[in-house]
């Protein structure tokens, strides 16, 4: 799939988890990160992929790959980071709404020296699949009255900025 390319589940019995692993599959593409922190209560990651004459010293698509199991978690609450040393950094952090457990939350935000404009996210998902957009990390509530299509388009405009 590639990135502004708006993806439809079918399969109604774990589609929210489908929308979930759609959201962090696409945030961990988002940038070509160099180093990466994951935490999740009490156990965290840490690794630096650095490079040598341009090739990576350790296997990015395995990095990739355990950072989408542990960030497929939907029953905690856990925090991604992903940098491209001092150029970029991608925060991402899931919990559960407070007000409804049924949505999944993702607060996200966008550091580095390039960034312009607006820097912080909220998005969610319901148990449907729907994406929810939530304007940014200290708003409350859901924008209501966006079709899908608006929402993803401001998740993929997020995405590019990265």
């Amino acid at each position: 799939m590639n990135v502004g390319e708006m993806k439809v589940f079918t399969n109604p019995i774990n589609i929210s988890e489908e929308t979930h692993k759609h959201v962090v599959e696409m945030l961990l593409g988002a940038i070509e990160f160099t180093a990466a922190h994951f935490k999740k209560w009490d156990a965290y990651v840490d690794f630096d992929i650095s490079e040598d004459d341009g090739k990576p010293l350790l296997p990015r698509g395995l990095l990739v790959g355990a950072l989408l199991v542990a960030a497929s978690d939907t029953d905690h609450y856990w925090t991604l980071l992903l940098s491209k040393g001092e150029e970029s950094t991608l925060s991402v952090s899931y919990r559960r709404d407070c007000d409804d457990e049924t949505i999944g939350e993702f607060v996200i935000s966008l550091l580095g020296r390039k960034i312009n404009g607006k820097r912080s996210y909220r998005f969610g998902y319901d148990r449907r699949g729907n994406l929810l957009y939530g304007e940014d990390a200290l708003s409350f509530g859901w924008v209501l009255g966006l079709t899908q299509e608006e929402i993803w388009g401001e998740f993929y405009s997020m995405i590019a900025k990265a």
